[in-house]
């Protein structure tokens, strides 16, 4: 191709009009004032800084499940940006050296995550090579699209001049705006409420127990039987275990949503699901998240046993956070569903507000539970639970579940059930399920 120069010098030869030529020349000093930038990704926030991409090298991270041929700083930045939530996944390893963490020696500093993550976004092929890790395993494919937009985020709150603590919700999914609510106490619409994990109800809300009229849940009883949906309509049944439990006395942040509606308030941590009205009316209906319901959405009111489950739907009104004062719990029944502040939810939740999970989809996964309690084994193994989980250490104990229920523990206390334990922390089926 010819150079300007020579292009220039073939033009003026040609014999142009002296206006024709001065023109040219005026295009030509136009052209050369050009300021030409360097190419970014699309998804490059404003603010950022381009960075010279060093050598690609084999580069491990979020827990090694991925492996991407990167350069040395995209690898750091990476790492760096997904510990928090290897943190919550109780997968975090101890910061590296060369990191700026808390404490703790596992949490990066918020202004060191935002040095990252402006890193991370800054250099040119960092982001598409880390989503494309995210795209390859099935473990985390359903998180790539969050992945890939973690820059705009990032623009949107002003690139590297960005708030570090706005960056740190971000990157461990918790950031929440304020919106339609009532009360007091955090509010939010419905949408984009603040996450929390403990996926159980509080200990202040109510039970209906036969016999016993509405129970605190804190005070609810293995075999205790509660309000629940059966084959269509409301009955009694007895609670099985508890697939989670977090005393009083627990030193993290006990919150939870409360729904107000026509007919009352409902509490429920924000992962819970619960059934509400579909749309077109009818009896139809489907599962939602408690943190994803809206002001507008119909959710079942119980009228007592014997009736339709779902004869009476209540529009919410508001919604706002709270916290919990007597701990968060979360009872099974043979149904999955149960009764709290009389309405009907589900006994199940998802990992997280992020994650899409269906109560049928949750009931047909705690189906071996079910049958291990519908076969007798659990009667059947009681006395060797009761000596092994009655003790005081029993906390410290994995495969114990559902005796925090039964015993007023002043020490910090917190069970999971051993199939949630293995499933969802061990095998991390979480994963699995599909973003929303």
């Amino acid at each position: 191709m010819e150079s300007t120069a020579s292009f220039r010098a073939s033009v003026l030869n040609a014999g142009l009009p002296p206006n024709a030529t001065a023109a040219l020349r005026k295009v030509e000093r136009g052209v050369k004032s050009l300021n030409v930038p360097q190419r970014q990704s699309q998804a490059t926030p404003p603010n950022t800084p381009a960075k010279k991409v060093g050598p690609s090298s084999s580069c491990s991270f979020l827990g090694g499940l991925l492996v991407a041929e990167i350069s040395e700083q995209c690898c750091t930045s990476v790492q760096v940006v997904t510990q928090r939530q290897l943190s919550r996944r109780g997968m975090a390893q101890e910061c590296k050296p060369s990191w700026q963490c808390e404490a703790d020696g596992k949490t990066p500093l918020p202004t060191f995550e935002t040095q990252s993550l402006s890193s991370l976004c800054g250099e040119p092929g960092c982001l598409p090579a880390v989503v494309a890790a995210f795209r390859s395993s099935s473990l985390t494919r359903s998180g790539a699209q969050d992945m890939s937009g973690i820059c705009t985020k990032l623009a949107s709150l002003g690139g590297s001049s960005a708030d570090p603590d706005q960056v740190s919700q971000v990157l461990t999914g918790a950031g929440g705006r304020t919106g339609k609510g009532g009360g007091g106490g955090k509010t939010c619409d419905g949408d984009d409420c603040d996450e929390d994990d403990s996926a159980c109800f509080p200990g202040e809300a109510l039970s209906s127990v036969q016999g016993k009229g509405d129970v605190p849940l804190a005070q609810l009883q293995i075999g205790d039987k509660v309000l629940a949906k059966n084959q269509g309509r409301l009955a009694y049944e007895p609670v099985l275990a508890f697939l989670h439990v977090i005393s009083k006395h627990s030193a993290k942040p006990l919150q939870f949503v409360t729904v107000t509606h026509v007919n009352g308030a409902f509490r429920a941590s924000p992962a819970h699901i619960v059934f509400v009205a579909a749309a077109s009316g009818g009896s139809s209906w489907s599962s939602k998240l408690v943190g994803k319901l809206e002001v507008g959405d119909d959710i079942f009111v119980a009228e007592g046993p014997g009736a339709t489950w779902d004869s009476k739907p209540s529009r919410v009104l508001a919604i706002h956070h709270s916290g919990a004062q007597s701990g968060m719990y979360a009872p099974l029944t043979s149904s999955g569903t149960i009764v709290v502040d009389g309405v009907l939810a589900s006994n199940y939740a998802s990992s997280s507000q992020q994650k899409h999970l269906s109560h049928t989809l949750a009931h047909a996964f705690f189906l071996p539970v079910r049958l291990y309690h519908h076969l007798g084994l659990a009667a059947m193994l009681k006395p060797m639970w009761e000596r092994l989980c009655g003790s005081a250490g029993a906390s410290k104990r994995w495969l114990c579940h559902g005796w925090a229920a039964m015993v007023d523990s002043e020490t910090e206390l917190e069970e999971l059930h051993p199939y949630l334990r293995v499933m969802w922390q061990g095998l991390k089926l979480d994963y699995l399920l599909p973003s929303q």
